[in-house]
């Protein structure tokens, strides 16, 4: 910015900023574990958490017994529709299932 000129609001600053870095895809991806409920539905939220997106698109989840994850990983093509309809640009490319701590 220089002198004389108008302020800018922040969020338009912070979007750039983002875009330009390559977060914004990234901070796209993390919201799939935020919304993992409604993209999956309440039962098998009930029974899984998902937990992060890596840095190379694979989506960690929780999952609270062994026969759940043998039952999602039959589920997993499906799942990753649903979930790579939140983040079109940048998919999720596989889930990793692991048994719950």
């Amino acid at each position: 910015m220089k002198r004389g000129d108008k302020p800018e609001r922040v969020r338009p600053v912070l979007e750039r900023v983002l875009e330009r870095s390559g977060f914004a895809a990234r901070l796209a991806q993390g919201r799939v574990v935020e919304q993992w409920a409604s993209l999956v539905g309440e039962h098998i939220a009930s029974v899984t958490r998902a937990e992060v997106v890596s840095a190379n698109s694979v989506l960690i989840v929780s999952v609270k017994t062994n026969s759940w994850m043998s039952e999602l990983a039959l589920l997993e093509r499906e799942i990753l529709t649903a979930i790579n309809r939140v983040t079109p640009a940048n998919p999720i490319v596989k889930i990793r299932w692991q048994l719950m701590r």
